[in-house]
């Protein structure tokens, strides 16, 4: 999972200010389960939607009312609802904003929920990956990066 602001993610162990909450992003109600991870703008959190019982990621971004972060943070949740639909790309499945209008204090992104990274597999499991997997996964990499360039105006990845 990557950070929007850049900078480096860190696992967690768990303490995050919103385990344990409810919080509704769009139409999803998600009850907060566990913190995955944290850097300086955002927490990103194991969720589960209370209906549905279906796990997702919430990315709790801090925008302290600061307006180039709101405007930075609207401008993710857009290009990600264009991106959507895309197997090789994670799909935004609501955002949402709080705090009083044009000076919100925090965003929320509902995406889908990844239970690990390959490098993690890799690592934890003595994982060896055969030269057939390798280039699948490079072409699933190429593919996403490719639905990002075709878009109008053409989409760069950072």
């Amino acid at each position: 999972m990557k950070k929007i602001f850049g900078g480096k993610t860190s696992k967690s162990d768990g303490n995050g200010a919103l385990v344990g909450k409810t919080v509704q992003v769009g139409q999803f109600h998600v009850k907060v389960e566990t913190l995955l991870g944290q850097g300086g703008y955002a927490e990103i959190y194991q969720v589960k939607e209370v209906n549905t019982g279906q796990t997702y990621a919430l990315k709790h971004l801090k925008l302290a009312g600061h307006p180039e972060h709101i405007l930075e943070v609207q401008k993710e949740a857009k290009t990600m609802a264009k991106l959507k639909g895309h197997p090789n790309i994670l799909r935004l499945h609501a955002a949402s904003f709080a705090g009083p209008r044009n000076n919100e204090t925090d965003g929320f992104f509902l995406l889908d929920f990844c239970p690990a990274t390959l490098l993690e597999v890799m690592q934890t499991r003595n994982f060896q990956l055969s030269d057939r997997m390798v280039l699948h996964v490079f072409g699933c990499v190429c593919a996403a990066v490719s639905h990002m360039h075709t878009q109008n105006p053409p989409l760069a990845h950072r």
